[in-house]
């Protein structure tokens, strides 16, 4: 009773009417509208598909646009840094044709390492293959090796010396100790001789070579840098240098000086200025007159052990 006794005021007509009326029955008019909404009858393996391929379709939108920011980037870095990128491809050219020549060998055609060894050896062959079976055994291989070396070392003994040279530059370093080569003393080497030399500046304090370079003949070297100590100088002479074994296939001699170089470095002051004195040494490994440093023959096997 007290649910039909409430009464609400209808905004329309502004009538009294029921208080749960959906409708005012005095002007008609809707108090309260109801949608009714209906199921997707929709399989869900179909919603799937459909959401699947709407994603897939955006997707592929946001990688071709992330891609037009990437190479759009890689333009915009190409075209400000075009400088450091045309200097960075020809220094990399320039350390390609470094590393390739660094591994090729050198071509000395019509040298005494082409021509004579050449001639001697293929000679050999031919012999060899006139003199032997079609097989040959493993006495038969040594045998034939050791002609290869007596040949050789009848080479060394034969008058070459109208052969054409390999070339060494001057003050090439086959071997150089940088512990050794943080002071201030100074040698320089003047090879007035007509063979070419090469120098070993061998510490007395361990006894080995801590420098051996290259001079040609009627040049000059001049060495810098030396640590302070004492050190002797040994030296071979002579033409066609083979760097595998350490001398000369003609006029070879090996020497060293009596005399020792000591280097040593002070400082003193001088008009309250410190001012530093080092040692400096000129040596010729040709005679001149009044000179007073000497030097004696030694072995083969004394120099290669430095």
């Amino acid at each position: 009773m007290a649910s039909s006794s409430l009464k609400k005021i209808c905004p329309f007509c502004k009538n009294y009417i029921p208080f749960r009326s959906e409708k005012c029955p005095i002007c008609n008019m809707i108090l309260i509208e109801r949608k009714v909404f209906k199921e997707n009858k929709r399989s869900s393996s179909f919603e799937y598909k459909d959401i699947h391929k709407r994603t897939g379709k955006s997707f592929k939108n946001n990688i071709g646009f992330l891609n037009r920011i990437k190479f759009s980037g890689v333009f915009e870095f190409i075209k400000t840094k075009k400088d450091l990128i045309l200097f960075s491809i020809i220094a990399l050219i320039i350390f390609i044709f470094l590393l390739s020549s660094l591994f090729n060998t050198t071509d000395h055609k019509n040298t005494i390492y082409d021509f004579e060894l050449e001639k001697r050896t293929s000679d050999s062959k031919d012999n060899s293959l006139k003199d032997s079976p079609p097989v040959q055994n493993s006495i038969e291989k040594d045998n034939s090796i050791n002609i290869r070396t007596n040949e050789f070392n009848n080479l060394q003994q034969n008058d070459i010396s109208n052969n054409p040279e390999k070339y060494i530059k001057n003050g090439k370093v086959f071997f150089r100790n940088k512990k050794y080569f943080n002071g201030m003393g100074k040698l320089t080497i003047k090879n007035g001789t007509s063979n070419d030399a090469v120098v070993k500046l061998v510490s007395t304090s361990i006894h080995e070579s801590i420098l051996t370079i290259y001079i040609r003949r009627n040049s000059d070297l001049a060495i810098g840098k030396i640590k302070d100590g004492v050190y002797k100088l040994y030296f071979v002479l002579g033409r066609h240098y083979l760097e595998d074994t350490q001398e000369f296939l003609q006029d070879c001699s090996f020497l060293v000086f009596n005399d020792e170089f000591p280097f040593t470095t002070n400082q003193y002051h001088m008009n309250d200025v410190i001012r530093t004195s080092y040692s400096t040494w000129e040596v010729t490994l040709h005679s001149v007159i009044g000179g007073n440093a000497k030097a004696r023959n030694i072995s083969k096997e004394e120099f290669l052990m430095l």
